[in-house]
């Protein structure tokens, strides 16, 4: 079934609305059309290469997370110890300065434990979360094109990508870093 729209809403075009196995369509915007079945296999090849990568790029924005935060989790805990250390000795001018630094904290001891190196690490894996969430975008466009074989493409290409990213998954030990995000 075509889609055939009045000519000020689609510039005369049609848009297929059901699957199938052409490979002389427009991909995406106009004007990237396939002129035959090689050009049509690179474009196969490129999205399924896309699609292995944006689930490296998942893999890799967790494991950044999951290192983020042992190291916030390992400076809390050095800090938590010297703190208990000082509590223990008989310093009494070293717990009032405990004490009134955390009085001083207060609501706002998170922006206390905010460094540079932090702020760097989050202003990458923002970045990386926009490239993410714009490669599961085009991916959609992709498959809703009703392409069989750019669909396909796509989805071996996920599967690739995570046979790859699930066995460095299970090689590192890596626990907790399995979500279900499969839209973005």
């Amino acid at each position: 079934m075509d889609m055939n729209m009045p000519n000020n809403c689609s510039g005369g075009m049609s848009m297929s609305m059901t699957f199938h196995f052409g490979f002389m369509d427009t991909v995406l915007i106009e004007g990237w059309k396939a002129q035959n079945a090689g050009e049509f296999f690179a474009i196969c090849l490129l999205f399924y290469l896309m699609a292995a990568l944006y689930e490296g790029l998942k893999y890799f924005r967790e494991r950044l997370n999951r290192i983020a935060i042992e190291k916030r989790c390992d400076r809390k805990y050095k800090k938590s110890n010297d703190v208990t250390l000082a509590i223990t000795t008989d310093n009494q001018s070293e717990k009032e300065k405990l004490i009134k630094d955390k009085e001083k904290r207060g609501a706002l001891s998170f922006l206390t434990h905010i460094n540079g190196k932090e702020i760097l690490l989050h202003l990458v894996q923002t970045m990386l979360h926009m490239i993410q969430v714009a490669m599961g975008y085009v991916l959609m466009l992709v498959v809703m094109t009703y392409n069989v074989w750019l669909g396909l493409a796509v989805v071996l290409g996920a599967g690739l990508g995570y046979l790859v990213v699930g066995r460095l998954r299970t090689i590192e030990g890596v626990k907790g870093m399995e979500h279900d995000d499969h839209c973005n």
